[in-house]
């Protein structure tokens, strides 16, 4: 009775401090005005030029690119020349994804073959930290690419050139954004990059961690939830199931939690989106109104992201959904298959995390 009790106990505390944590405001993180101007530059410019051209959904392609590439820049604490040269990097990198998504749209095993890619990306991405960040953005550029072109009705070749032209606007808006900064941090980043381990010792490094389980454990998880994924979204494929996908590339972390605080905030936040997007959607009616709202939402994405990501799935998804759609209409049903896609991209992506903390990562103590 008394170890009922306690177990009892300590479930009531985690709970307790889960959901602290969830709905937990963070201020120390510091968030620059160059974040926000480039998050509302990257949105608004390609937006305005489409509605006022007449095209809309061109503008809102080229929007969803700059923001699927403008997330927060964690590798680049050399900043300097080096991080220039590591962003116009990234974003060709990240520009392949999209004409690799149209190729594997277009075939039958089209998802086994993104789901390789992306577990082979991941398992090399231990490199180097930007080359991380690159192969992340990559990763949530493919499937989000392959989710917008399994859509009935898109083109997939134009939607693949418009998202990687989204990528290198992005990248242009934040290297201006930067280059004022650039020479005060000079002596900084010659400084790191003096610190900075060789491609030698990187692919040393490299290998030595792909010879060990827990070396493996991040691809492994990854692969096994887009799998699983892929398999919800062709059971019911008259469903807007794409995004179970999304949602699963999205929320698996490196390192697994059993219940990670990031899967439930999503999850809570899509729940709150989706509320937003129908009354968004129920309220307004007119393009110009829709494209200021984004480019709100838009601008106040990072500094959101950086204090609750509860708060800032709830901005990302009608954001996500009003430019996705790229100038469809927007049902009931397709808002409630949202919703339910983020709940099942969230259960699988629970229970991988679950296998791997139970059968797979190692405990510090060696237990079992």
């Amino acid at each position: 009775m008394a170890r009922a009790g306690g177990v009892m106990k300590r479930g009531k505390l985690f709970r307790d401090r889960h959901f602290a944590e969830a709905l937990g405001w963070t201020a120390h993180e510091p968030v620059g005005w160059r974040a926000i101007l480039g998050a509302a530059l990257g949105v608004a410019v390609p937006a305005a030029i489409g509605l006022l051209s007449g095209r809309a959904t061109i503008g809102f392609a080229v929007a969803m690119g700059a923001m699927l590439f403008g997330g927060p820049d964690h590798a680049e604490h050399g900043a300097g020349r080096r991080s220039l040269r590591e962003i116009f990097a990234s974003a060709v990198f990240v520009g392949f994804a999209p004409p690799i998504a149209t190729l594997c749209a277009s075939w039958r095993w089209g998802d086994a073959v993104a789901i390789l890619i992306v577990t082979i990306l991941a398992a090399v991405s231990g490199y180097s930290r930007p080359f991380a960040v690159a192969a992340t953005r990559f990763i949530a550029f493919l499937v989000m690419s392959m989710s917008i072109m399994s859509q009935p009705g898109g083109h997939a070749g134009g939607v693949a050139l418009l998202l990687g032209i989204g990528s290198i606007w992005a990248a242009i808006v934040r290297v201006g954004l930067r280059q004022a900064k650039v020479p005060s941090l000079a002596p900084v980043a010659t400084a790191v990059a003096a610190r900075d381990p060789t491609r030698r010792q990187r692919i040393a490094r490299l290998k030595r961690v792909l010879r060990t389980v827990d070396g493996w454990q991040y691809p492994i998880r990854l692969a096994l939830a887009l799998g699983v994924s892929s398999i919800v979204r062709h059971l019911w494929p008259d469903q807007h199931f794409s995004w179970v996908l999304v949602t699963a590339a999205l929320l698996v972390e490196r390192q697994p939690e059993a219940m990670p605080v990031k899967t439930t905030q999503r999850a809570l936040g899509v729940v709150l989106g989706v509320a937003l997007t129908g009354l968004v959607l129920a309220e307004i009616r007119s393009p110009f109104a829709i494209a200021a709202l984004v480019c709100l939402l838009a601008t106040l994405r990072p500094w959101l992201r950086a204090r609750n990501y509860l708060a800032y799935s709830a901005v990302m998804t009608p954001l996500i959904l009003l430019v996705m759609d790229l100038g469809r209409p927007i049902g009931g049903d397709v808002l409630i298959d949202r919703l339910v896609a983020t709940l099942i991209g969230s259960a699988i992506v629970v229970g991988v995390n679950w296998l791997a903390v139970r059968f797979v990562v190692r405990k510090p103590d060696g237990g079992q």
